[in-house]
């Protein structure tokens, strides 16, 4: 994932951003998904954030909720089709890219949720499909919003209290 939105706050001190990756908004969805939540240096201009299913993690180099919320989006779609594909792929960048700006927009966190950034971000892997940003985003809205469903149904799932039997 690489946008120049996302470029601000790339240097922290190490409390301030473990304190952060502590107050990320449904981190405790991908806990429970058995993911861990890590910063690295993503000061080199390189990638802003990761998920890799395999190696059971999610990685931040910026801080920034949108770029948290796509790599959060990307696990949720793994789950549902099983897995990701190696390497950036329009159709797992536009859901992931996608469902962030819509899971932010759910929170009440439009400034984060950067629907120009998003746009511009589409628009990038579209163009380079030779496809429009409208014609992918409608081809792929279902596996978007059942990923964002998941992220919902599995924090409401979390946060209910335990009924005892």
């Amino acid at each position: 994932m690489g946008s120049s939105k996302r470029t601000a706050n790339r240097s922290r001190s190490i409390r301030n951003v473990t304190e952060w990756l502590k107050s990320l908004p449904l981190r405790e969805v991908a806990e429970s998904w058995g993911l861990k939540v890590e910063a690295f240096n993503g000061g080199d201009g390189g990638r802003l954030g990761f998920f890799s299913g395999g190696r059971g993690m999610i990685g931040l180099g910026v801080e920034n909720l949108a770029t948290w919320c796509h790599e959060l989006i990307h696990a949720a779609d793994a789950r549902n089709i099983g897995g990701l594909k190696g390497g950036q792929h329009i159709d797992q960048e536009t859901v992931a890219e996608l469902g962030a700006a819509v899971l932010l927009t759910i929170l009440d966190r439009p400034v984060d949720a950067d629907l120009g950034g998003c746009w511009t971000y589409l628009q990038g892997y579209a163009a380079s499909s030779k496809r429009e940003v409208v014609d992918v985003c409608v081809e792929l809205l279902d596996r978007t919003c059942k990923a964002v469903d998941l992220i919902l149904t599995t924090a409401e799932q979390l946060a209910a209290p335990a009924v005892a039997a």
